[in-house]
């Protein structure tokens, strides 16, 4: 088990809700950084 999974477990967060969370953070930055690297 990865640390994030331990630490989410014990802190009572459901393992989909935290990897929703992960996984959309992760394609918002990657959007962002795609608009801005074609906006320069």
């Amino acid at each position: 088990m990865h640390a994030r999974q331990v630490l989410a477990a014990r802190h009572g967060i459901t393992r989909p809700e935290s990897a929703g969370v992960l996984v959309t953070t992760k394609v918002t930055i990657g959007a962002i950084e795609t608009l801005i690297q074609t906006h320069c």
